[in-house]
């Protein structure tokens, strides 16, 4: 609202279970192809259901970009042997992963 939206409702996060626990579903055949260039972790619970989804970490041949949120996440990520390459401190802020991501993808580029 500080910034002008129109605010009619808001969620609060909850933990559900994956849509589907099949690992066909086009998500998951488009991230096991390589066509992903980042994945956004949020929790330790979405990892293990990404790594469930995906065979495990050995699961994708190489993965894209992780970001995790908070330190429980980066440390199950560590865990697991997952490279976190944008860590991003828990606030919440969906935004922090993005910026994150933007500052990940323009370093060392030039933009003409």
């Amino acid at each position: 609202r500080a910034l002008g939206a129109t605010v009619d409702r808001m969620g609060a996060c909850a933990l559900v279970t994956p849509v589907s626990t099949t690992t066909d579903t086009p998500e998951v055949r488009l991230l096991c192809s390589g066509d992903v260039d980042a994945v956004c972790i949020g929790s330790p619970e979405e990892l293990s259901s990404l790594l469930a989804l995906v065979g495990g970490v050995e699961g994708l041949q190489e993965w894209p970009v992780v970001t995790a949120a908070g330190q429980r996440t980066l440390a199950a990520c560590e865990a697991h042997g997952l490279a976190v390459q944008v860590p991003v401190e828990r606030g919440g802020e969906p935004w922090k992963m993005v910026e994150g991501l933007s500052k990940h993808f323009a370093a060392g580029k030039l933009i003409w």
